[in-house]
């Protein structure tokens, strides 16, 4: 058109970096139409660094806006100790998180208490088997206006996914800005966008591996001087 086009990216789509035929014609379309683009909004800054500047090569003027969360700031001053309560919230969809938090609530029962907030038709029969243990409870479907007060109950919110590949890589998810908001340290893993957030800012836990053991030794190894480190970092 002759208007000046703005590409909005919140996603990396699979086919956008399957190496089939098929993602391979996408990649064109895209460089194709990039040629027509003014601007580049991402919700991440890896979207463009990892995919539009490595993959496609298209280093087109980018701006990014951040994802806003649904309910106002938490007051958290009166919970500075840290316990073994985490919160897994919104799209629950990654099945190596489920099998590996119920590796925890299964073999380590005392080692944490797993609350639940969403949706787990993803998670298939990982789901009823994370709700079927006694240290696990499930509070309904997201509901952004009491989704602060809940996560306010726990010390950690999972921020680990795998289920969309590399764009669950380089995504900033909705749980990460609802943890800052919520003033709740993440857990999350190396080699992700947010694990790189959490690093920079010192705000949580960042694995090394997604594994029950290396959670049970964040959880075991968490004194309540770095947990209060970690919370005045988060405000």
């Amino acid at each position: 058109t002759r208007l000046p086009t703005v590409y909005d990216v919140a996603d990396i789509h699979v086919l956008q970096i399957a190496s089939s035929f098929s993602g391979r014609c996408a990649r064109w379309f895209e460089r194709m139409a990039l040629k027509r683009v003014k601007l580049l909004v991402v919700t991440s800054p890896w979207f463009y660094w990892e995919y539009f500047i490595r993959w496609l090569q298209v280093p087109n003027a980018a701006v990014l806006i951040e994802n806003k969360v649904g309910f106002s700031t938490v007051n958290h001053e009166l919970r500075r100790i840290p316990t073994n309560r985490i919160a897994w919230n919104g799209l629950l969809r990654c099945q190596v998180s489920a099998t590996v938090l119920l590796e925890c609530l299964t073999k380590s029962p005392q080692s944490l208490y797993l609350s639940l907030h969403g949706s787990l038709d993803r998670l298939g029969e990982l789901g009823p088997k994370l709700l079927a243990q006694p240290n696990c409870s499930y509070t309904g479907q997201y509901d952004p206006e009491t989704l602060g007060s809940l996560l306010a109950t726990s010390s950690f919110d999972w921020g680990v996914d795998y289920a969309d590949g590399k764009n669950s890589q380089w995504l900033l998810p909705n749980r990460l800005y609802e943890a800052i908001a919520a003033g709740i340290p993440l857990i999350a893993v190396d080699g992700t966008a947010t694990g790189d957030v959490v690093r920079s800012y010192n705000i949580g836990v960042v694995l090394p591996e997604c594994t029950a053991q290396a959670v049970n030794h964040a959880l075991e190894h968490c004194h309540p001087e770095t947990y209060a480190l970690w919370l005045r970092n988060m405000d």
